[in-house]
């Protein structure tokens, strides 16, 4: 397999960024929707049972996707090695799996109250525990199917299950009392009915062995991902169990329609986008004929995720206020610095694979420590003053302040080429027009704002061109797959490109 292709990266992203962009739409459809039947503590609780699943979720998995994912490099043409590797992890997981959901059933009833205010173990708890097992089985199949550059599989099996949880969600809140619970199960139901699939090829392909020494490794890889990844949830979710502590599940609700309207989707986004990337990158880290397409791959990569915020910072807002119910309208001023953040979320991705890549883990889960222990410092100190922007804006610096220190330590054990130039070429004129679309923010009536709005985001692309942004060679690159449009869109392409001429 070539180390290096930006042709081949390109069709691995956009199966990946078109099959996310599907997902997208689907969530961003349904939600506006769900905000008709759910009521915002409804949608508190809904948000709540995500958080304690995602805090949770680390110690099910115990980092062993990625040590997976990463170890497939080193034994991908060793098929021995291959059903070692993998069979071992496959054992290791399965009994810890089990082992854990036993311990849920004996101390969730005591914990579940402790970890938000009045949340019983049955049935939102069970919900959760179902969640993670189905999740954990999960992950190691994808992570190797993420190393095989099997995109269309990713994708396909992530849009069924969106489909069949949205399809089971919205059969019982038409057909059924459920109410909130229609969702949990959407949530249960599409992952379970999938799960086949995916333990037929990790456990089908690979079976089950057992190498103490694999074992080791791959833990002393992954462990230090469990306090990574739960110090991560707290970037990503602390907020709303403090939103609920310092003030009202009604509070939790509202915050989790702005961040599921931006920074969850834009940060699913990213991580699409990093699994067509990874790959290519780690077979050509390290080689110095491969460093100009490490740098072109990172120069893309980053300016995808500042074109999905732009998007998001621009129309979400505006979004929220017309198509959702109108108690959830306050949602809209949340989503702004909302949607900043994940582009530092993208950043951090390009300098921590650089970390993973080396295999130096150990200091990943003490920048995610600092960054989360920050956040939720943060929160503390504005929830009280004022309520959720405080939680929106301690996200924004939390991501922030993650994406600088894994920089730093990543420059400490390897070495990223970027592009800056060009990176601040393609992204300064999507931070101007969205500063623009930011001071008119809520100063027109919705079904004005929408339009002003997307006149700005047809404005951008060309702000983009006349930059400088998008290169000769790249132009040339372009040209030849435009040439495949339909005749109508190629009229477009030709009056754009006569403007850079």
């Amino acid at each position: 397999m070539p180390r290096g292709n930006l042709s081949r990266l390109f069709k691995n992203a956009s199966v990946y960024g078109f099959g996310q962009l599907l997902a997208s739409i689907l969530s961003l459809v349904t939600a506006p929707v769900l905000s008709y039947f759910l009521s915002q503590s409804d949608f508190g609780l809904v948000g709540l049972t995500v958080s304690i699943g995602g805090m949770l979720s680390a110690f099910y998995r115990m980092g062993l996707d990625g040590a997976a994912n990463r170890f497939y490099y080193d034994v991908e043409h060793d098929l021995a090695a291959r059903r070692r590797t993998i069979g071992t992890l496959n054992t290791f997981v399965l009994g810890w799996v089990v082992a854990l959901s036993i311990t849920q059933e004996l101390v969730g009833p005591t914990l579940y109250p402790h970890l938000a205010d009045g949340l019983p173990y049955h049935p939102y708890g069970r919900f959760v525990a179902y969640s993670l097992v189905a999740s954990a089985l999960s992950a190691i199949p994808q992570a190797l199917w993420t190393a095989q550059e099997n995109a269309r599989r990713i994708v396909s099996l992530k849009l069924a299950t969106s489909l069949l949880s949205s399809a089971v969600t919205f059969g019982l809140l038409l057909f059924t009392d459920l109410g909130v619970l229609s969702v949990l199960w959407g949530g249960v139901v599409a992952p379970t009915l999938l799960l086949g699939v995916h333990l037929r090829f990790s456990w089908g392909t690979f079976g089950f062995a057992w190498d103490r020494d694999v074992l080791i490794k791959a833990l002393a890889f992954g462990m230090p991902m469990v306090v990574h990844l739960t110090s991560h949830w707290v970037l990503d979710a602390a907020d709303r169990l403090m939103l609920d502590a310092y003030m009202s599940r009604e509070a939790v609700g509202i915050y989790t329609v702005a961040y599921g309207g931006t920074a969850s989707t834009l940060i699913a986004v990213n991580l699409s986008i990093n699994g067509g990337y990874v790959p290519q990158f780690t077979r050509a880290q390290g080689d110095p004929t491969q460093r100009g397409f490490v740098a072109r791959a990172v120069t893309w990569f980053v300016f995808a995720s500042a074109v999905a915020g732009f998007s998001f910072l621009v129309l979400a807002p505006s979004a929220i206020r017309l198509f959702y119910a109108p108690a959830f309208r306050e949602a809209a001023t949340l989503a702004l610095p909302l949607s900043i953040a994940p582009v530092f979320h993208a950043l951090y991705l390009v300098w921590v694979n650089g970390i993973f890549f080396t295999k130096k883990t150990r200091m990943i889960p003490v920048f995610t420590v600092l960054a989360g222990a920050a956040n939720v410092g943060l929160n503390a100190l504005l929830i009280p003053r004022i309520g959720a922007m405080g939680a929106a804006w301690s996200t924004l610096f939390g991501y922030g302040l993650l994406a600088l220190l894994n920089a730093w330590g990543c420059s400490r054990v390897t070495s990223i080429p970027f592009e800056r130039a060009k990176i601040l070429r393609g992204i300064a004129p999507l931070a101007l027009v969205g500063a623009v679309a930011w001071v008119i923010d809520g100063r027109l009536e919705p079904l004005l704002e929408l339009p002003v709005k997307l006149g700005l985001f047809l404005v951008a692309p060309f702000a983009v061109l006349g930059s400088g942004f998008v290169e000769a060679e790249e132009r040339a690159w372009l040209e030849k797959k435009l040439a495949k449009w339909p005749r109508t869109l190629r009229v477009l392409r030709r009056v754009v490109w006569r403007n850079q001429r």
